[in-house]
């Protein structure tokens, strides 16, 4: 069994000054949206009124910018992982449906397509050498980790089957 990471907790959960330095720590690690550092404020016993006050402070100051941290997170990601991964990802940090929207509106269906077949083709590349069964299983599961649904992997393999 993997033991539990130990959270450092605030010892004062009321102190604006212990809060804003532990969420700067935080921000040094790497940046977040407001909602993701809220929790992670929240979950080191800081006090629901004092996480606002330093959240509203550090958002005028620009030292918590959203847009900055959103386009952070897709830096690396885009070109990995397909437009349906990537919002579920963005969700769950705790970014704006809205801001979520506007990031992945370049990311169309073509190029989603488009990235879809370029890891298939990689991968088959891959596991070329296994059996025609394990081949497509390995396949199909790489591809569901990057975030494509089953039937655009069975429609997109069919396709790749169709060309051999």
């Amino acid at each position: 069994m993997a033991a539990r990471r130990r959270v450092a907790t605030a010892r004062d959960p009321l102190s604006p000054t212990d809060c804003r330095a532990r969420a700067v720590r935080l921000l040094m690690i790497r940046s977040r949206s407001r909602e993701e550092l809220r929790r992670a404020l929240e979950l080191r016993g800081f006090d629901g009124a004092t996480i606002r006050g330093t959240l509203d402070d550090l958002s005028r100051d620009g030292s918590l910018n959203e847009t900055a941290a959103l386009e952070a997170f897709l830096l690396g990601r885009v070109g990995r992982l397909s437009r349906d991964r990537l919002r579920r990802e963005l969700r769950q940090r705790g970014f704006p449906a809205p801001a979520i929207d506007a990031a992945l509106a370049g990311v169309s269906d073509d190029a989603d397509r488009e990235l879809l077949e370029r890891l298939l083709a990689k991968r088959s590349a891959e596991v070329a050498s296994l059996p025609p069964e394990k081949r497509k299983r390995k396949i199909f599961d790489f591809l569901r980790r990057r975030g494509f649904g089953a039937a655009q992997i069975f429609d997109a393999m069919g396709e790749e089957n169709g060309r051999e």
